[in-house]
């Protein structure tokens, strides 16, 4: 059985998710589908009440989405969340962006023992 395209995890303070930017059926336009943006949606609010930083993992940068560019940039500015480029589906990238307190870095490095 396949995992699912869209995912989240958890380390410490954080809650990561990694969405599927190929949902577009031109190979050459990346975009998110409505099944992953109501899931995210729902995933955040729920983040805020319990009180997690979110950071999300995509394969483009939102302005190079599709139909759901807009959709995906208001939810990213209306729940604070991070953002980290992950350039494509087979490698998960754990390079940690600039705007990342230090304190992730302690909490990737335990949690990935």
């Amino acid at each position: 059985m396949m995992p699912e395209p869209f995912y989240r995890f958890e380390i410490g303070s954080y809650r990561f998710f990694a969405l599927d930017a190929f949902a577009s059926d031109d190979p050459k336009v990346f975009d998110i589908s409505s099944e992953q943006l109501k899931w995210l949606q729902q995933e955040l609010e729920l983040a805020r009440v319990i009180h997690k930083r979110c950071v999300l993992f995509l394969h483009c940068y939102p302005s190079e989405l599709g139909t759901s560019s807009s959709a995906l940039r208001d939810l990213i500015k209306r729940y604070g969340v991070l953002l980290e480029r992950r350039p494509d589906r087979s490698e998960f990238t754990w390079s940690v962006s600039a705007t990342m307190p230090m304190a992730f870095l302690e909490l990737w490095r335990v949690g990935s023992r």
